[in-house]
């Protein structure tokens, strides 16, 4: 396995997040962070995996560390959580962090860093009453709350002001950015959809890739990747399509071979697939 896939289970901070913390980074009264150590986050880490795990969850070197992309880290090559405390606006908010990442912890055996596996986790410490709060990085800042599934209740209902909030504000932002152009109808857009399964497979993007970054692109998938129950027939036909664009670029490569041009591959499509899907994660050993 790629260090990548063992270092991808991250939290970080929401845009709204980053945004209102600046908005009160110098405001009276502020609920500052007391003073952490490695030895204080270690203590809590052992006390909440006997209190929320039962003690079965792997033990881990727990430290306090600046980190530039994110707020926590948990890293199975080295067995070690990383929390940056002074990202955070309260001691409440290391907790939550450190229950974030512990539930990668217990979930790291297989799937996407914020798919259901870990879901299941966050929904037990909801049941339990533990202190964590959730927003958009729990669920890999998945474009919409269809995105987790319907059986993480707990989870969905906290989620939901989340994801109100930040619709309003991808709905301001759409109509400054689109004030003046025509909507795109229902047939445009699942033509737009069919065309960029049908490039990806004529750049030779695996399947998976193709459908994590189309479907995120479009809310066609959920958080482990699988395609939503109204979007089932839409992905079938994507699927369709990406075959043809892999059949056309096998045929054209066919050619090239007899008359010495360049491959399809290298020429390029009409658009870009989006982003590559996470990786996948394996437990430690």
């Amino acid at each position: 396995m790629s260090v990548t896939a063992r270092r991808c289970d991250v939290r970080r901070r929401s845009p709204w997040r980053r945004l209102v913390l600046a908005t009160r980074a110098d405001a009276p009264g502020r609920d500052k962070t007391t003073l952490w150590t490695d030895a204080r986050l270690a203590r809590l880490y052992e006390r909440y995996r006997r209190l929320y795990w039962r003690g079965r969850l792997p033990e881990f070197t727990v430290r306090v560390a600046e980190l530039t992309r994110c707020v926590g880290l948990c890293e199975w090559t080295t067995r070690v959580v990383t929390v940056d405390v002074a990202q955070h606006d309260s001691d409440r908010e290391v907790r939550s962090t450190l229950l974030h990442e512990m539930c990668h912890v217990a979930a790291v055996r297989g799937g996407t860093a914020h798919g259901s596996r870990f879901m299941r986790q966050l929904e037990r410490l909801l049941r339990l009453g533990a202190p964590v709060t959730l927003d958009l990085p729990e669920t890999g800042n998945a474009p919409t709350l269809s995105a987790v599934p319907a059986r993480f209740r707990r989870c969905r209902g906290v989620l939901r002001a989340a994801y109100a909030r930040e619709r309003r504000e991808v709905e301001r932002q759409i109509a400054e950015r689109c004030a003046d152009s025509q909507p795109i109808e229902g047939a445009q857009l699942r033509g737009l959809i069919l065309d960029g399964f049908e490039d990806a497979g004529m750049q030779r993007v695996p399947w998976r890739a193709a459908l994590w970054g189309i479907g995120r692109e479009f809310h066609l998938i959920d958080i482990d990747g699988e395609p939503l129950s109204w979007a089932r027939d839409l992905v079938r036909a994507g699927m369709t399509a990406w075959r043809r664009g892999r059949r056309a670029a096998l045929e054209y490569d066919r050619a090239a071979a007899v008359f010495g041009v360049g491959s399809l591959c290298e020429a390029g499509s009409r658009r870009p697939v989006g982003d590559s899907p996470p990786p996948v994660q394996v437990s430690g050993t």
